[in-house]
């Protein structure tokens, strides 16, 4: 849905919250406060074995820590160790539940596992963890190594005990809600979704955009659908769109933006909103869909508590396309098996598993209010007559079956241009689109789709040519179409240039999308500080510029006077016998070589004529120019870290930059575990009320995570640099005091752009010899 590409999500889980009782209290006190703190979790293996989990305080701790975990989940599978040490520590997390290496390879041998988690009615505070926990990405991870590869699917059982188990019936009617209310409304839609899970759904989907609270439960007591499809901005998201300042966000519970009175957006929590879809009308929903943000571990289970048989949310964030794919393919399956939920989520699950990347740490969560597993078992007893699968049938039809015959009507191409392009995001291998996307509203696969897209450069064309088979509802292509970098005027831009973008798409000679945009290119030189450009900033960090190696050459004989050692050369973190200090003579040696070898002056940014952005100087220019901005030092000094193999990050603030470096490779490795030294209360006073939101880039820690960098600073792994003080000639001392002080203040903390991490990543220094023409 693309009303969730806009931002990342939030894990906004805050302890204190959850221990209160959202849902108002209706029964006498007394009674209440006789029930049990504590739940008992079952484990259901389609095996037909069982296992209990008591909550305690320590499931409590897990269910925060690991939410943190699985919203990060792109930093921790960063490389094949943080891989495994997220698999190990997963392992651990169950050990001390009671779920040892024994039970563990019991588990792994099942196809489904259903977390059976109780609830007590009107008490939101009573399980609360066991709800949160993210039991998909814990029980995936812990197991991998025991499957060998195999399909391993987890969803929920909310027990609402002693209820009747719901009266089974047909699904007629199904209610689409879009809530994007002013502001969100002018960047975001549902139509093109609406239309797509519509042809795969086999019937119309009854659209209600932008509905108040009070019109919602008009219009479900009304309609009385069997099924509802939220799609919208959940409130952790918003939040953030919004601006809301960070006390004002963390006051913010799970929920929806609706509109208010007055068609603004406005905050509506978790359970009002549970009350209004599932009370309007009786009987209550068959499924509600939650296609939103953050909305698995109160939204969806509020929703089947308050009555509905089942809802399915999310643990964080989705892929928008991988999210298009998933529903399409549901609904589509869960119409051929007969409303059978744990059918069409196994078939939809095994036919996404081919898209590996993408869905790893994927948090689709299933609440129902039966046992699914014990309802299957059940269904095999009494089943007599074999039938098709529906599974090999789909994958039939989009793999092997004929092809279809192309008409206007089953193929629609969404286009969204970046406006503007920097050479470094094509050094970085991105994409020149924001959106790609080819919707495919049939069942038969569609071959010979061609895409044709060229960047005119001055007189040079640079195409991008690929021919493909559509048999999947969704085709993004937005990561997948490249432009070449063998243009001379790419390369060499001193000014913005505006350009023509051209794009045809054809499936045999059916012309399906033909346009042409504009394109703004910018100079080679020109950073964005923006969402989309920002985490590029490393590529600026060039090691192997000419400069650098006449910075490291002069500092050598410092680096001699400060070890008093003749021998001494720089090899970063190999002199581990002389520990900490030994790094820092080095980087030392650095500072006093460009104080007094090669003294630098402060100078303001060249003239740029793009939003939030800037001209950055190369080490050598720098050097030339005897001048630099404060970025163009804190670069100068990365690139120089890295040259003698001491990593270095870069701290961006509001209006100011600094570089830093890691003190050992050891500091480095407790950066990449699992659980990140944030989650020590001792260190930095961190309150586990509040959980930062995940990353967009790994190798970017962002203002949310500023406790944490903090964390790094106190206990000495990390050390902050002030760089503008090389224009003041003050000493190296002074530097590192004053680079502490600049992290004093949360709310001008932008992010920290780690640069070993980035290279993991293949964000790589742009070319010396592009670097040579600035």
């Amino acid at each position: 849905m693309t009303a969730k590409k806009a931002g990342r999500s939030a894990v906004s889980r805050r302890k204190a919250s959850a221990d209160q009782t959202s849902v108002p209290v209706t029964a006498d006190k007394s009674l209440l406060e006789d029930q049990p703190r504590w739940i008992t979790v079952t484990l259901r293996a389609s095996t037909g074995k069982q296992y209990r989990i008591r909550s305690s305080p320590k499931l409590q701790s897990h269910a925060m820590q690991l939410s943190y975990v699985a919203s990060n989940r792109r930093r921790w599978t960063a490389t094949d160790n943080a891989r495994k040490q997220l698999y190990e520590r997963s392992e651990d997390y169950l050990e001390e539940l009671g779920i040892g290496p024994e039970k563990l390879r019991e588990i792994a041998q099942a196809e489904v596992v259903e977390v059976s988690v109780p609830w007590v009615h009107n008490r939101e505070d009573i399980g609360w963890e066991a709800r949160l926990l993210p039991w998909e990405f814990l029980l995936s991870t812990a197991t991998k190594r025991y499957r060998g590869g195999r399909p391993f699917l987890v969803i929920r059982h909310l027990d609402r005990q002693g209820e009747p188990p719901p009266e089974p019936r047909q699904i007629e009617r199904t209610l689409a809600i879009e809530s994007t209310p002013a502001p969100f409304g002018d960047s975001f839609s549902f139509e093109a979704e609406r239309r797509l899970l519509e042809a795969h759904l086999g019937f119309p989907i009854e659209p209600l955009k932008n509905p108040t609270l009070k019109t919602l439960g008009e219009e479900v007591k009304g309609r009385k659908p069997d099924v509802i499809h939220i799609a919208g901005i959940d409130t952790h998201h918003g939040a953030r769109l919004l601006g809301w300042s960070e006390q004002k966000a963390e006051e913010v519970r799970d929920g929806l933006f609706l509109a208010d009175e007055n068609g603004a957006a406005g905050a509506v929590e978790a359970w009002r909103l549970a009350r209004v879809l599932c009370r309007s009308a009786r009987p209550a929903p068959v499924l509600v869909v939650c296609d939103f943000y953050n909305s698995a571990a109160r939204t969806a289970a509020l929703i089947v508590a308050e009555g509905a048989q089942a809802a399915i949310g999310f643990q964080d964030d989705i892929d928008d396309t991988v999210s298009e794919n998933f529903f399409a393919t549901f609904y589509y399956l869960w119409k051929e098996y007969q409303w059978d939920l744990l059918k069409a989520l196994r078939g939809t699950w095994q036919l996404l598993a081919s898209q590996p990347g993408k869905m790893r740490g994927t948090g689709v969560v299933l609440w129902s209010a039966t046992s699914l597993l014990e309802k299957a078992r059940g269904e095999r007893q009494r089943k007599t007559e074999p039938q098709d699968d529906p599974v090999k049938q789909l994958l039939s039809k989009r793999k092997e079956g004929e092809q279809c015959p192309v008409t206007s009507d089953l193929v629609q191409v969404e286009i969204e241009v970046c406006d503007k392009v920097n050479y470094s995001l094509l050094h970085n291998n991105r994409g020149i689109f924001n959106s790609f996307k080819i919707r495919y509203f049939g069942q038969q696969r569609i071959g010979g789709v061609r895409v044709e897209v060229v960047l005119y450069a001055g007189s040079q064309e640079l195409p991008y040519v690929t021919t493909f088979a559509l048999d999947e509802p969704v085709v993004d292509l937005a990561e997948q179409v490249r432009v070449p970098l063998t243009s001379a005027l790419a390369r060499s831009l001193r000014e913005s240039v505006r350009t023509i973008l051209s794009v045809k798409v054809c499936a045999g000679e059916q012309v399906l999308h033909e346009d042409t945009y504009r394109v703004t290119l910018l100079p080679i030189d020109e950073w964005k500080d923006d969402d989309r450009e920002r985490y590029w900033m490393p590529s600026f960090v060039l090691p192997r510029d000419p400069g650098v190696a006449r910075i490291v050459d002069s500092a050598q004989r410092y680096l001699m006077a400060l070890k008093d050692d003749g021998n001494a050369g720089f090899d970063g973190y190999q002199s581990g016998g002389e520990g900490d200090a030994g790094i820092d003579l080095q980087v030392q040696a650095i500072w006093a070589a460009l104080s007094y070898d090669h003294p630098l002056s402060y100078i303001n940014p060249p003239p740029t004529f793009t939003a939030m952005s800037q001209r950055l100087r190369t080490p050598s220019d720098v050097l030339d120019g005897r001048r630099g901005t404060c970025i163009d030092l804190a670069l100068l000094v990365a690139a120089c870290l890295e040259y003698v193999d001491i990593y270095p990050v870069v701290f961006l603030l509001s209006g100011h930059a600094f570089p830093g470096y890691w003190r050992s490779e050891e500091s480095y490795e407790r950066f990449l575990k699992v659980v990140p030294v944030a989650y020590k209360d001792d260190l930095i006073g961190h309150s586990l009320e509040s959980w930062p939101d995940g990353q967009a880039y790994p190798w970017t820690l962002p203002q949310s995570l500023y406790r944490e960098v903090i964390a790094l600073v106190r206990t000495g792994d990390l050390v902050p640099l002030e760089s503008v003080w090389l224009t003041q000639h003050k000493g190296f001392r002074q530097a590192m005091e004053d680079g502490l002080q600049n992290l004093s203040n949360k709310n001008e903390f932008n992010c920290m752009v780690d640069v070993k991490l980035a290279r993991e990543w293949d964000v790589t220094p742009l070319p010396i010899s592009i670097a040579a023409e600035l």
